[in-house]
């Protein structure tokens, strides 16, 4: 192991050089020509002459562009060589602890996964502003998960660190198996396991009052508890600002804002996956938001398993309403997905005896839609005694859950 880097700060710095070489001397040349032909444009005459200078310069005029281009990328290049120096330097200290410990000791397993992430997110930023200085085109701000294409989640999480809020930076700090991909003004998404590598990956939307950061280290401590029993990854999607009182969840204006993102998310997962297994879990007025990412008007969620946990109803009177969409079971015919069993996408609905949720749907209808967990709706049913924050401590809950990312 030489390096971890993807290129080194003298290569940058060389390269800045020439290219800031051979822009100056282009803008030069170009200065120089046109200067030229300016004077032997004043010594002719005749229509002719004038739209043939006139036609000259119009074909010349990307050239100066083209040299302050060259220039703008010499100066990023010796930039991003100044920012490289520091984990060069990290490098160099690092790279003795590997020889002397071993690759797998904790604390070097860390720092390596620290400066690999840390370099492929300096290559992905470094890419995308030469590419909006060489005029290509302008990139969009970084701000879902799928606008950091091709780039690991760990480098992701990188690029958000600095800009947490300190409520959420505290825990990460305090909790560093957490990853987040995504960063927006009172909405986060954030991992637990790895979501690039892990063969199953169940989305948990959380609910009512999830927004309020004194509730965040439960949170974290649910989805932590569901990747330990499971063994999937996690991901705490908490990507708008949820209702923050009963009142605020009777309406399903925030769950249609949030339907979107959360289809969009999980769209992402399928792309950079397509044989990952994955889990929607829809607790509370998340089922409502889950509910608006599946709707049948819409493209359709990535998802193999839905669970409507401890949910008011979903804005949709049946199950087979859902429009799932499972890259592992596109192009399958109906014989063959009842015969894989899991190809499937299936629902599933658990509304504990102790839950008062249970009391805002009925067969019949309710405040969101219908009792998910009725005969009516159609979605395979769990028992439960839980009340409604007791689902994620309860040994039959988790068995069930873990069941669907295993298979067993």
């Amino acid at each position: 192991m030489n390096t971890l880097l993807p290129f080194h700060s003298s290569e940058l710095l060389s390269n800045a050089q020439l290219l800031s070489q051979r822009g100056g001397q282009l803008h030069s040349d170009s200065a120089e020509r046109k200067a030229e032909w300016s004077a032997l444009s004043a010594e002719t005459l005749g229509m002719g002459f004038e739209h043939g200078f006139a036609l000259l310069l119009s074909h010349h005029s990307p050239i100066p562009l083209s040299a302050t281009q060259i220039l703008a990328v010499s100066e990023l290049l010796a930039e991003v060589a100044d920012l490289l120096r520091p984990w060069e330097e990290l490098q160099e200290r690092v790279l003795p602890l590997v020889e002397a410990l071993g690759e797998y000791h904790p604390v070097v397993t860390m720092w390596l996964q620290h400066i690999s992430h840390a370099a492929a997110l300096l290559d992905f930023i470094c890419a995308r502003e030469i590419t909006a200085r060489s005029g290509a085109h302008s990139p969009g701000p970084l701000r879902s998960f799928a606008d950091f294409e091709g780039l690991a989640a760990g480098a992701i999480h990188e690029h958000h660190l600095p800009r947490l809020p300190p409520e959420l930076a505290q825990l990460v700090a305090e909790q560093p198996d957490i990853q987040v991909l995504e960063l927006s003004e009172g909405a986060f998404v954030a991992a637990i396991g790895d979501i690039d590598s892990a063969d199953a990956v169940v989305t948990i939307a959380a609910g009512t009052g999830s927004a309020d950061p004194a509730g965040w280290p439960t949170q974290f401590d649910r989805a932590r508890n569901i990747s330990q029993t499971s063994g999937a990854a996690t991901v705490l999607w908490m990507g708008h600002p949820a209702p923050g009182s009963v009142p605020e969840a009777m309406s399903r204006i925030p769950a249609q804002l949030a339907g979107p993102k959360l289809r969009d998310f999980q769209a992402e997962l399928a792309r950079r996956n397509p044989g990952q297994q994955r889990v929607v879990v829809g607790y509370s007025y998340g089922s409502v938001v889950l509910g608006e990412a599946a709707s049948p008007r819409g493209p359709g969620l990535a998802a193999d398993e839905v669970v409507l946990v401890g949910s008011p109803g979903i804005g949709l009177s049946r199950a087979d309403h859902l429009n799932l969409v499972s890259p592992q079971a596109a192009g399958m015919k109906e014989a063959d997905m009842e015969e894989e069993g899991s190809a499937k996408p299936r629902v599933h609905a658990v509304t504990g005896s102790a839950d008062p949720i249970g009391l805002s749907a009925t067969a019949f209808g309710g405040v969101h839609g219908v009792d998910p967990t009725s005969r009516f709706f159609g979605a395979q049913v769990w028992e439960s005694a839980a009340d409604h924050s007791g689902y994620w401590n309860e040994e039959e809950f988790l068995r069930q859950l873990s069941t669907l990312t295993t298979g067993r």
